[in-house]
């Protein structure tokens, strides 16, 4: 039994699969075809070493995720099978980032409440990254 759980999958069953690439001299199109798998795991914080393999007792959070793609066999396009190039539109992207926000959000203790205050300090709806100076709306 794989210890990792699905926490975004693009493989055309509950999400749409990814754009097919058509190639790097063609813009893609919201109706292009669609085709290709990308899968983010993570492992449940009571699947933790710490947590002794219980489901009530949550351990510490597990820092590692695991990223599967795949293409569909249309992109291969003379490249070897198995390796992907994946094309995602807006709304895909706007997952990923979701998902990843709010993974780092339950790794690390605290920073919400630091991007929150810096959101209110700074301007509403602008996050204020802690590395450097760029601002993200």
């Amino acid at each position: 039994m794989s210890i990792f759980a699905t926490l975004l999958a693009f493989d055309g069953d509950e999400e749409s699969a990814p754009l097919i690439d058509r190639g790097s001299h063609i813009n893609p199109t919201a109706g292009d075809p669609r085709g290709g798998v990308l899968l983010v795991c993570g492992i449940p914080d009571h699947c933790h070493p710490d947590a002794g393999g219980r489901d009530d007792d949550e351990g510490r959070p597990v820092e590692f995720l695991r990223l599967f793609a795949s293409e569909d066999p249309a992109t291969y396009q003379g490249m070897e099978p198995g390796q992907a190039t994946l094309i995602f539109d807006l709304e895909q992207v706007i997952k990923i980032r979701d998902m990843f926000t709010w993974w780092i959000d339950t790794r690390t203790p605290g920073r919400r409440a630091l991007l929150d205050a810096l959101t209110e300090e700074t301007a509403p709806g602008v996050i204020k990254r802690e590395d450097d100076d760029h601002a993200q709306h």
